[in-house]
C-alpha cells in the first residue's frame, strides 16, 4: 500500500473515530439534560399537585394550634383524601409515616373511639410532607413555603398539647369551659 493511501485511511479513520465520538457524547449529553427535565417536572407536578395544597390547606384549617383529633369531622377528611389522593407523589418517608396514620385513622374512623397516638402520627405526617415539600422548592428554586410552614408547625407544638389536655379533661370532665380550650394564642 502506498504512503499516500496509507495516510488517506488513518485520516479518513480519524475522522470516523472523532466523528463517532462525538456522536456519542452528543447523545450521553442529550440523555443526561432529558432525565434531568423529567425530573424537574416530576418534581414539579408533584410540588404544585400536592404539596403546595397541603401547604395551604395548613393555613385554611390553622392546624398549627390543633390536634388532628381537635379538627372537625369535615377538615380530617379533607386531610385524609388530600393525601390518599396524591400518595403517588410521596417518598418512602412520608409513606411510612402514612401507613401508620392510615391504620390509626381507619380504626378511630371504624371503631368511633379516640385513639391518642393518631395525632402523634398525623404530627409525624405533617413533619414529613413539609420537610419534603422544602427539598422539592430547592430543587425547583421556589420559595420554601413547606420550611416556613414547618417551623411555625413545631413552634406551636405547646398550644397543640394544650388542645390535647383540654380533650381529654373534656373527656373527664363536662365543666371544662370550652373557650380555655378552643382559643388560639395571640401571636402578634
Amino acid at each position: 500500500m502506498s504512503t499516500f493511501a496509507h495516510e488517506l485511511c488513518v485520516g479518513i479513520t480519524s475522522g470516523l473515530i472523532a466523528t463517532a465520538i462525538s456522536l456519542v457524547v452528543t447523545y450521553l449529553v442529550s440523555h443526561l439534560q432529558n432525565i434531568r427535565a423529567a425530573k424537574r417536572a416530576a418534581a414539579k407536578e408533584a410540588y404544585e399537585s400536592f404539596y403546595l395544597p397541603f401547604i395551604s390547606l395548613m393555613y385554611l384549617t390553622d392546624v398549627w394550634y390543633f390536634n388532628f383529633s381537635s379538627l372537625t369531622e369535615d377538615i380530617q377528611i379533607r386531610y385524609f383524601r388530600l393525601i390518599m389522593n396524591n400518595i403517588c407523589y410521596m417518598d418512602e418517608k412520608i409513606l411510612d409515616e402514612i401507613d401508620t396514620f392510615y391504620g390509626c385513622y381507619i380504626r378511630e374512623t371504624v371503631a368511633g373511639t379516640y385513639l391518642p397516638n393518631t395525632n402523634d402520627f398525623f404530627e409525624s405526617v405533617i413533619v414529613a410532607v413539609l420537610q419534603h415539600a422544602d427539598k422539592l422548592a430547592g430543587i425547583l428554586k421556589m420559595p420554601k413555603l413547606g420550611g416556613h410552614a414547618l417551623t411555625i408547625y413545631q413552634e406551636s407544638a405547646d398550644v397543640r398539647a394544650k388542645s390535647q389536655n383540654c380533650k381529654e379533661r373534656q373527656s373527664d370532665d363536662s365543666t371544662t369551659q370550652k373557650d380555655d380550650c378552643h382559643t388560639k394564642p395571640n401571636i402578634f
